[in-house]
């Protein structure tokens, strides 16, 4: 497959499954269609189509591919663990599981988790986890595409930031968020339990 400048044609769809007391959703999210020129994509010159959906039990082997590409295997969870935590996710109303689909193949994915907050006329802010596109498919605008549809969703619920953190060693990926809009306002701290 070679790199060619190519009109990639994004369908998402974001099926909303809010139980209990749910934060107000716009009417549109539950079904999402929109198309996105997409440019520098490797796809062997032929139109394809990116799905971004809710991650769902299924796509469990394809999860844990692209987390090896984050960690060692020694820190990932088994299959039925892992499927555990997608069912969790999935049920909870403050949390977006979202894998982007290529080919039937799950070549990305991003967690983001909505905070309610007091401050900031009470809107919420949301902190964006595990983003990781699949190594044979970095820089072709998967990872744009799974953010935009974050940032619609935050956006959607009268949400004020997001925010990420990446390993001090990434440099690609900072980069990479730079171009996305973040910036490296604050410094971060985390231990460990």
């Amino acid at each position: 497959m070679t790199s060619s400048r190519c009109s990639f044609r994004i369908v998402t769809r974001l099926y909303a499954k809010w139980g209990g007391r749910a934060m107000p959703l716009s009417a549109g999210l539950s079904d999402v269609y929109n198309a996105i020129n997409l440019c520098d994509l490797s796809v062997g010159g032929y139109m394809a189509e990116l799905l971004i959906r809710k991650a769902a039990v299924e796509d469990v082997d394809g999860l844990l591919e692209l987390y090896r590409q984050l960690a060692s295997s020694g820190e990932l969870p088994s299959a039925a663990d892992a499927a555990m935590v997608v069912e969790l996710i999935d049920s909870n109303p403050w949390m977006l599981f979202l894998v982007a689909e290529f080919d039937d193949v799950v070549v990305g994915t991003v967690t983001m988790v909505i905070v309610p907050a007091v401050t900031h006329s009470a809107q919420p802010w949301a902190q964006v986890e595990h983003m990781v596109v699949h190594e044979a498919h970095c820089k072709s605008g998967i990872g744009h595409a799974l953010l935009a549809r974050c940032e619609e969703h935050i956006r959607s619920v009268g949400g004020y930031k997001m925010q990420l953190q990446s390993s001090n060693h990434r440099d690609d990926a900072h980069t990479f968020y730079e171009h996305e809009g973040f910036s490296a306002s604050s410094r971060g701290y985390r231990k460990y339990l």
